[in-house]
């Protein structure tokens, strides 16, 4: 059987720095912070502005009995927008080590899923490569400012 054994001998500062940078890698409020905007950005803007197209989930059109009475009594507004409530109710909290967004209407979940009654699925949550490797890249810089540190 091999046993290693290693000690840091000496150099005060170099140890305190290596605790320091222990410490600092059970912390990562700060890059999770970043993520949780990053991602409340693009689901409150581009997936609707794009209609889902730009997480890669292109939302079904309005059937057409829906879509008149909606022209009718919402000018203008586009799929999933009626009030922009849904829209503008993304939210996350970060903390150490772990961040949470969620849509804070009730009835987002039915959008998102679709219903058995009917309703499509009109996805406006999805971790697509794109934020995968944004994400990817946040933490990676949050690694190199702890390093450096």
């Amino acid at each position: 059987m091999l046993t290693i054994d290693i000690e840091i001998k000496g150099d005060k500062e170099l140890i305190a720095k290596m605790k320091k940078l222990g410490d600092a890698m059970n912390d990562w409020q700060t890059e999770l912070k970043e993520v949780g905007e990053v991602l409340k950005d693009i689901y409150s803007t581009s997936v609707f502005v794009t209609e889902g197209s730009v997480i890669g989930e292109s939302w079904q059109p309005l059937s057409e009995q829906y879509e008149f009475w909606k022209r009718k009594n919402y000018p203008g507004k586009r799929i999933l927008q009626r009030t922009g409530t849904m829209q503008k109710s993304y939210t996350y909290t970060a903390d150490m080590l772990e961040m949470r967004l969620w849509n804070e209407t009730d009835y987002a979940i039915f959008h998102q899923r679709g219903t058995s009654r009917g309703l499509p699925a009109r996805v406006m949550v999805k971790l697509d490569q794109t934020r995968k490797d944004a994400i990817v890249g946040i933490i990676k810089k949050g690694v190199v400012n702890k390093i450096r540190q």
